[in-house]
């Protein structure tokens, strides 16, 4: 979790699930082939982004 220190986000089974506390399914359409993880540590954010169109996932 992110509290815990552990930003992911999971592919399975053609889902995308954030492992957060309780865990959210991403309604993603369509599903992306390459996923873009940006450190703002200044901030303190971590953000997963569609590598291709550079939509925020979560």
């Amino acid at each position: 979790s992110p509290k815990g220190g552990i930003w992911a986000v999971r592919h399975k089974k053609g889902q995308f699930v954030s492992l957060t506390s309780p865990r959210t399914v991403l309604p993603l359409s369509p599903l992306p082939s390459r996923i873009w993880v940006c450190l703002d540590c200044t901030q303190g954010l971590v953000t997963f982004l569609d590598a291709d169109t550079g939509v925020e996932i979560f």
